[in-house]
């Protein structure tokens, strides 16, 4: 056997590590003295430690890990694995694409461009009332695509189908929060009843966005300076249609999303 201290040499892992790890039951030692509380491992448990820091690597959680050790289900650990290689994916054409839009501002730089121009055209109109079923709960954006399957699957629970596109409506009155805000997720529907709800924002600025969710704000900050410019207010909660999303296109430069925020004139 090898103490927890020889272990942690071969593994390259700290004994506070291991011994938390113990605590957690995701790896425990063969044997611990009673009387001194040392542990001891097999040699073998090597294997066990360098299939957990392999998972690590793979961004798998602690509680994922022992899942998947305790389970020994290949085709679980297959299909997890699928979804991380899924995840990284996705990570790495955000990252393709953050690179083009820095190249491109680097060149904004070299010509004495300004790297950030509203460039959103803003309109003010009645928005025309829409019938959702929706779920509203205090999130993170993170959270919306596990948020919206939540959705959509409460939506077909209830004999409903989607009549047209998605909604996010932002109900916090007074700040925004990205790790934790009242939203409300919703798609129109046809159906008339208790479980829907008619949408009746009113007079609202709106603009289109085209290209991905993580500059959004710029559409939020073109409203901003059109409301300060035609003496408009905010009037209620500002909300977003998803006209071209994931399910239209794999291609985030393709979304398409209207941005409005209902006003009034002072």
């Amino acid at each position: 056997m090898l103490s927890i201290g020889e272990f942690s040499k071969l593994c390259r892992v700290s004994v506070k590590t291991l011994r938390h790890y113990d605590q957690i039951g995701l790896i425990k030692p063969i044997h611990t003295d009673r009387q001194t509380g040392y542990r001891y491992y097999e040699p073998n448990q090597l294997n066990e430690m360098m299939l957990i820091l392999r998972l690590k690597t793979y961004r798998f959680s602690l509680q994922e890990i022992k899942l998947l050790m305790h389970t020994q289900d290949s085709n679980l650990l297959l299909a997890s694995m699928r979804e991380k290689t899924a995840e990284f994916q996705k990570e790495l054409a955000n990252h393709a694409r953050l690179i083009e839009q820095m190249k491109e501002d680097m060149e904004k730089i070299k010509r004495r461009e300004p790297i950030m121009e509203m460039n959103h055209t803003v309109t003010a109109a009645e928005f025309r009332a829409v019938r959702l079923f929706g779920i509203r709960k205090m999130m993170a954006l993170a959270e919306f695509d596990a948020a919206f399957q939540s959705l959509f699957g409460k939506l077909f629970q209830n004999g409903m189908k989607p009549a047209g596109p998605s909604y996010a409506i932002y109900h916090d009155e007074e700040n925004f929060n990205h790790e934790n805000t009242d939203i409300e997720l919703a798609v129109e529907v046809a159906q008339t009843d208790e479980k829907t709800f008619l949408h009746n924002p009113g007079l609202c600025c709106m603009t289109v966005h085209r290209g991905a969710y993580d500059s959004l704000h710029e559409a939020y900050a073109s409203l901003g300076i059109w409301m300060q410019e035609h003496r408009a207010k905010p009037n209620g909660a500002p909300f977003e249609c998803y006209r071209i999303n994931c399910e239209q296109t794999d291609n985030p430069e393709n979304y398409e999303t209207d941005v409005y925020f209902p006003i009034r004139y002072e």
